[in-house]
């Protein structure tokens, strides 16, 4: 599935700011000839995958970054940017990755969907250089609900299962806050969180 990356080139990876979770290969680390590294993009803030809706937001370019790793390790590399590690793997990569770059649970997720085994190597970071997330929980401004604990009874949305910063983490806040959430979720749905 990956070609395996010698010692030298995952450091030169890792010099270079790559923030992913891998896929490596555990192979032999000699080749006759360099294999082409294929790197798959699933990070939202991607330009490719993204909205460039707000200047300056969400306009990762991961282009350079192969341009670079290209002249750092000698070897061709191959970006393919695409929402879901399956479809990269099925439509654009030949069933191939050496790098995944994305949410880290969006990445575990996918590559367990496509029993594909990942090791994480580095995290992405905001423009403010954290690797963390802020959480927001949303009403209408003219709702009477001022607090987590306030939606008591509302109908609740979370994110997709898969993206553990707006499903997983949202389930914990609300647990932790004391508002009971149903232990089956109809979709991303909750129906009279009470």
């Amino acid at each position: 599935m990956a070609t395996a990356l010698t010692r030298r080139e995952a450091l030169a990876a890792l010099s270079a700011g790559v923030v992913a979770p891998a896929v490596l290969s555990s192979g032999s680390t000699e080749a006759a000839e360099p294999d082409i590294i294929t790197v798959v993009v699933m990070d939202p803030l991607a330009a490719p995958l993204s909205c460039p809706c707000v200047k300056g937001y969400a306009q990762r370019d991961y282009d350079k970054l192969g341009k670079y790793l290209e002249a750092r390790l000698g070897r061709p590399v191959a970006v393919h940017y695409s929402e879901t590690l399956t479809n990269a793997l099925q439509k654009k990569t030949g069933g191939k990755a050496d790098l995944v770059i994305g949410k880290d649970s969006v990445v575990r997720s996918e590559a367990k969907r496509n029993k594909v085994e990942v090791s994480h190597l580095l995290c992405l970071s905001g423009k403010d250089g954290k690797t963390t997330q802020t959480g927001l929980v949303c009403v209408a401004g003219s709702d009477p609900a001022l607090t987590v604990e306030g939606l008591k009874g509302y109908t609740v949305y979370f994110g997709e299962a898969a993206a553990e910063e707006k499903h997983g983490a949202a389930l914990e806040l609300f647990k932790d806050l004391g508002v009971s959430v149903p232990k089956k979720l109809v979709g991303q749905l909750i129906r009279g969180a009470g």
